[in-house]
Order: C-alpha cells, then sequence, then structure tokens
C-alpha cells in the first residue's frame, strides 16, 4: 500500500509557471498517485483513498497529469494559459480517485453523456485545508453528475475519514447540517 509510503517532491519549474510538477515517489523511485495508490482504503471498501490536487483555500486549477509518466499533479492550462478559480478561492478541498477513469468512449445511461477522458473528481469538505498532493482516506456520502461541454463529469462528495464530523455525514442532508450551504 502506497497511501502511508508515498512522500511529494516538486520535480521541476516553480509553482504558477506551466513547467511546475509535483512528482510522487516511494523511497527514490517516480510513481503514479493515479495508478499506484490502491482506490480502497479499508478491507470492508467503505473508505476510498483520495488525492488532493487543489487546497481549500487556493485559486489554482491544478490536475493529474493523466497524459504524463507518473501523473505528476500539474495546473491546468486553456489556450497556453494557466487556470484559476474565477470569482473565489475553492471552497473545499478537491481532487480525484486513484485507479478510476471515466471513458470517453461509454456513454452514460443516465445523462446520456460520454465521460470525460479524467480520474473520477471528489468534492472533500473537510473543515481543514489540505495540502496538494496529500494522500488520505474519504467517506463518501454522495454523488453529482455534472454535464460539462457535452461530457459527463463524475463529483463524489466526500468527507476526510480522520475528520471529526465524519462519523455524522452520511449523506448531502446531513452534510448540511453540519456544514450549512456548503453542499
Amino acid at each position: 500500500n502506497l497511501t502511508g509510503s508515498l512522500r511529494r517532491t516538486v520535480d521541476e519549474g516553480e509553482q504558477g509557471t506551466l513547467e511546475y510538477r509535483l512528482a510522487f515517489q516511494k523511497d527514490t523511485k517516480k510513481v503514479s498517485p493515479w495508478h499506484d495508490v490502491p482506490l480502497y482504503a479499508n478491507d470492508e471498501k467503505t473508505l476510498v483513498n483520495y488525492v488532493n490536487e487543489i487546497p481549500k483555500g487556493t485559486s489554482a486549477k491544478m490536475e493529474i497529469a493523466t497524459e504524463e509518466a507518473n501523473n505528476p499533479i500539474k495546473q491546468d492550462v486553456k489556450k497556453g494559459a494557466l487556470r484559476f478559480y474565477k470569482y473565489s478561492d475553492s471552497l473545499v478541498n478537491y481532487g480525484a480517485l486513484p485507479q478510476t477513469w471515466e471513458d470517453p468512449n461509454e456513454k452514460n445511461e443516465d445523462t446520456g453523456c460520454n465521460g470525460d477522458n479524467d480520474p473520477v473528481d471528489v468534492i472533500e469538505i473537510s473543515a481543514d485545508a489540505k495540502p496538494m498532493g496529500a494522500v488520505y482516506a474519504v467517506k463518501p456520502f454522495g454523488i453529482l453528475a455534472l454535464l460539462d461541454e457535452g461530457e459527463t463529469d463524475w463529483k463524489v462528495l466526500a468527507i476526510d475519514a480522520a475528520d471529526p464530523n465524519a462519523e455524522k455525514i452520511n449523506s448531502v442532508e446531513d452534510a448540511n447540517e453540519i456544514y450549512p450551504g456548503l453542499v
């Protein structure tokens, strides 16, 4: 299990540049946060591992580089420019589930659209901001289907399994009681 032994390192570039990458290593070997971290965090399969791409309170749109070797985290780019949230910093920790992929060749029967060719996204609502690249167990409690430019982009709603409120949150309704207006 790589979750406990992953460490992060900046391979090249400075944060806020096109070249910046946050790579993952086990010992001295580069590993992928997408392929080398198991999906499930416990034997009961009630918790999943989560890779934090965008820390709560930040605006840079970071993502796992699915087309690069070992899939480091990089800042998303559109038309040659680094992408940021427009209206405010992220209100949640935002990231992805390892070992998942939304197939662009498969039409979802609920949405009528194909997948977005990325790992499944996670909206992680715990009170604390987590560092970019943090890998930890989360408890899913809901799911949203977002249609983005004609593609299905699933968002798993989850909370850090170690958060003091995790035991109390089992649904969107529970989350709204504890964190009004967040979900």
